[in-house]
């Protein structure tokens, strides 16, 4: 479904606001779900940013948020836990 180039977009997207979340959370000391919603809100800040620099595309641009914030928080850890290879 999705192309090689629009998977290596979102990992990018994950990394950066992982990276950008963990300093955050930090600084702000936030935990649990807090730490989630901050999460979310950077990954929509960093997608927004890099679907602006390509051509803004609202619906790759909501996709790209939702996956990526799925990444970023582990999403897949639960994934293979249900499969019960974790």
């Amino acid at each position: 479904m999705f192309t090689a180039s629009f998977e290596t977009l979102i990992l990018a997207v994950a990394a950066l606001s992982s990276t950008i979340t963990q300093v955050l959370k930090k600084w702000l000391k936030l935990q649990d779900l807090g730490a989630v919603v901050l999460s979310v809100v950077v990954t929509a800040v960093v997608a927004a940013i890099e679907e602006i620099d390509k051509g803004w595309d609202t619906v790759e641009y909501i996709i790209l948020t939702f996956v990526a914030s799925l990444v970023a928080n582990g999403a897949y850890k639960l994934v293979k836990k249900a499969g019960g290879e974790g």
